[in-house]
């Protein structure tokens, strides 16, 4: 349950500060960055949190103290000690990355999922974690995120301060949806898929000659804190399987389609895109769907988690090539756990000519 406060209370302008961009060791790992290749205005972007920011293309505008920040099974920790040399300010890491080709879109999302340990007594001088969306020369969406509070402002100094309880200890998921010309008419916010607040947007967004921002930092003040990352996506919002709308149903739409597909997201605004049936969710149904408008029916992706009654491995209600195809491209045995093994169809714990035969026997 996610409980709404609201206050009044007027909030300063935030003046421009000098910006100390300093360069971090690369990361290690390789970075894992999806970024469409589409031509022309509808870009998705995703900066999946196994890799350092910097090395993802994010710029670091300032580093305060001697924080500490690494990766490690896919998330982006920041630990953000307490400053003694910024006593009133407080210690902080910002990273900021600019929102291109915005010209001609008429509905925008931005989406994150985050963890922090900082208490909400941080809130609301400060921020245990932060996500800022602006035009460039206003903040117009501003989350401030502590363990069990969100605090939420809507352009800073002119709109009321929201504030919403979470539940401690678990990652959340955060997401703004802007639509209208120049994404200056509607805006939508959800917390894990619950819509929180919604009316007329602060904006426009694309508002020239200021380049479009979104920045994100994790600080401290009272007490220190470490801050974790799942993801950060920004784009368009797709209304087709070609999620990254760059002209192909392909192996870059699939992890977006599974999430759809496998988690609580499967309902939300967000997956509207993958609930291809149109019927408020994104089910097995719709799977068959995507696979029919996979561009490459000789190269079909594996089988996710999806109660189909087999051997209608593709869940499309009868069996013929495209099933045939994903039962050939997972020959071989199953791999260990093998509970997502749809195409063994005989039990036996691998793919192979048993599974065959069964499955052209059922063809049609």
């Amino acid at each position: 349950m996610i409980v709404a406060r609201s206050t009044s209370f007027p909030i300063l302008s935030v003046s421009n500060t000098a910006r100390l961009v300093r360069k971090l060791a690369p990361c290690c790992s390789a970075a894992l960055v999806l970024v469409s290749a589409s031509v022309g205005l509808a870009d998705v972007y995703s900066y999946d949190c196994d890799s350092l920011p910097t090395s993802a293309g994010w710029v670091l505008i300032a580093g305060d103290c001697e924080y500490q920040q690494w990766t490690q099974d896919g998330l982006l920790f920041q630990e953000v000690p307490l400053c003694e040399e910024f006593p009133g300010f407080g210690a902080r890491i910002d990273h900021g990355r600019d929102i291109e080709d915005l010209e001609g879109v008429s509905s925008w999302f931005a989406e994150w999922r985050v963890i922090t340990n900082g208490i909400s007594e941080e809130l609301p001088y400060t921020a245990p974690a932060a996500l800022v969306v602006a035009d460039g020369s206003a903040l117009l969406y501003h989350f401030s995120i502590s363990d069990d509070r969100v605090r939420f402002i809507r352009q800073l100094g002119v709109n009321p301060t929201l504030y919403f309880d979470i539940t401690p200890f678990v990652m959340h998921t955060f997401r703004v949806e802007l639509g209208g010309p120049d994404l200056g008419s509607t805006y939508v916010v959800y917390i894990d898929g619950e819509i929180v607040d919604s009316g007329e947007a602060e904006g426009p967004l694309l508002n020239p000659p200021h380049q479009p921002v979104v920045l994100f930092r994790a600080r401290s003040k009272f007490v220190p804190s470490v801050t974790t990352w799942d993801y950060i996506r920004w784009g368009e919002i797709p209304t087709t399987a070609d999620f990254t709308l760059d002209g192909e149903v392909d192996f870059e739409d699939l992890p977006f389609f599974i999430e759809c597909l496998t988690t609580e997201a499967g309902g939300w605004a967000g997956c509207a895109w993958a609930d291809m049936d149109s019927d408020g969710d994104t089910e097995c149904d719709d799977w068959a769907l995507f696979l029919k408008a996979w561009t490459d029916p000789a190269d079909p992706p594996g089988m996710p988690e999806c109660d189909c009654a087999p051997p209608d491995l593709d869940c499309n209600g009868s069996v013929g090539p495209f099933g045939l195809a994903l039962l050939l491209g997972s020959w071989d045995p199953c791999p260990e756990p093998p509970a997502n093994c749809p195409a063994d169809l005989d039990g036996d714990g691998s793919v192979g000519a048993s599974d065959l035969a069964i499955l052209l026997g059922s063809w049609g």
